[in-house]
């Protein structure tokens, strides 16, 4: 008799589909997915019954129809890692999100200052172009202000270069920044320009710069769905499936893991008995724990706020439409929501009451990791506090809010998780 199925040796692989329920080709040790909390029904679907008459009693036979199968899993939201950062490599789990439901877009390092020229403020005198040198290397969005202090032309003309304070970082500045010709011009954390001076400067000329991290950003999607192909593996027993799409909700609890938490469904395939194949694993960075050392900004309505945990389904309602001619997957619909616990502040620094009295919305934003390849950020832009209630933890008054997240017009707005 061959051995017991073992429920500790399960591994999961996926990658995306190219054409919708078509494989594209045998995984490789690197579609292998580091995960935790892994549930899954390898087939199901809707008995129908046949509700045939007997002279006898008993139950009536049925088969299965809009056959598929389900999986829960959880991955570690950590940083992409520099190496990946430096390539314009997205991160090892940009795949599932993409099937759960998100664009993709990757900032690589050459992308992160503005096309020249800069932008003028209040009409400046002197003209200037450049080309982008050394990338950027901050962690957040940083418009970079240059102000001319000594007017004139190349290798004459000095600047002030500064920057607001913003998120937690503090406010910077330069000053006395020569401009010449063909010679590198410093910016901020790293960030190089090659200028090509034109008409001489004024005092007060004063330009603008955009500077971006580099990193991937992934934003809810309402059509052009993606999709993917997974296996999974208890021991040797291997369940396949195929045009699989799903939902995920975003997780982040204080002395806990940063976690994306996936519920996907696709539609069934072979079934075999294997030998479990070798895992690469290394595409995975190691997660910080969310705590004071290491989530340095987390903010509600712009006010700085002590988190005990935040949570955010996404929403994608997942859906099996079985047609003769046609068997998918699909996502019908998304409306975001979840829940934030926090201490509670004083009515005179903040009162969400009001929000939630009259459905103003509110920005929210956490950022785990402290440097570049270990960043984890993530924007709600318009969250509506549709519930608030005091609650105790020893002692202390927290706040329990549910919340909305909503598009703006625009719409595929309503969060955006930057791996940085």
């Amino acid at each position: 008799m061959a051995d017991e199925i073992s429920m500790n040796t399960a591994v999961l692989f996926n990658q995306l589909e190219e054409t919708y329920n078509v494989s594209p080709g045998a995984m490789a040790a690197s579609n292998a997915v580091l995960i935790k909390s892994m549930t899954a029904v390898p087939l199901t679907g809707n008995r129908v019954e046949r509700d045939i008459v007997t002279p006898y009693f008993g139950a009536n036979p049925g088969k299965l129809a809009a056959k598929r199968g389900t999986m829960q899993f959880t991955v570690e939201a950590t940083g992409a890692g520099e190496t990946a950062l430096d390539a314009g490599q997205a991160p090892a789990f940009g795949r599932l999100l993409r099937q759960a439901g998100t664009s993709e877009t990757v900032r690589a390092p050459a992308a992160t200052i503005a096309a020249s020229p800069p932008t003028g403020v209040g009409g400046p005198t002197g003209t200037f172009t450049y080309a982008a040198g050394d990338p950027y290397e901050g962690i957040v969005d940083r418009l970079v202000t240059l102000l001319c202090t000594t007017g004139g032309g190349s290798g004459v003309a000095e600047f002030t270069v500064s920057a607001p304070a913003t998120k937690h970082l503090a406010a910077y500045e330069a000053t006395a920044q020569v401009m010449t010709d063909a010679t590198d011009f410093d910016l901020l954390h790293g960030a190089t320009i090659t200028p090509t001076v034109g008409t001489a400067f004024e005092v007060g000329d004063s330009y603008t710069i955009q500077l971006s991290p580099p990193g991937s950003f992934y934003a809810p999607i309402s059509d052009t769905f993606e999709s993917g192909e997974s296996f999974f593996q208890y021991g040797t027993n291997r369940h396949r499936f195929g045009g699989q799409r799903g939902n995920v909700t975003i997780n982040a609890a204080a002395d806990g893991y940063f976690d994306l938490q996936f519920d996907f469904m696709g539609l069934p395939g072979v079934r075999s008995s294997e030998e479990i194949p070798a895992v690469d694993f290394s595409a995975f960075q190691d997660p910080l724990i969310v705590d004071d050392d290491n989530s340095p900004y987390v903010a509600l309505g712009g006010v700085e706020i002590v988190l005990r945990s935040f949570n955010l389904n996404v929403g994608q309602n997942t859906v099996m439409r079985s047609l003769v001619g046609q068997k998918k997957v699909r996502t019908s619909g998304r409306a975001s929501s979840g829940t934030i616990v926090f201490e509670a502040l004083d009515l005179d620094d903040a009162d969400f009451f009001d929000n939630l009295d009259d459905g103003s919305t509110l920005t929210f934003e956490l950022i785990h990791g402290l440097v570049r390849g270990e960043i984890v950020h993530l924007t709600c832009t318009r969250l509506e506090i549709t519930g608030l209630q005091y609650q105790d933890e020893e002692g202390v008054a927290m706040f329990s809010a549910n919340v909305t997240a909503l598009p703006s017009d625009a719409g595929n707005d309503e969060l955006l998780l930057a791996i940085k």
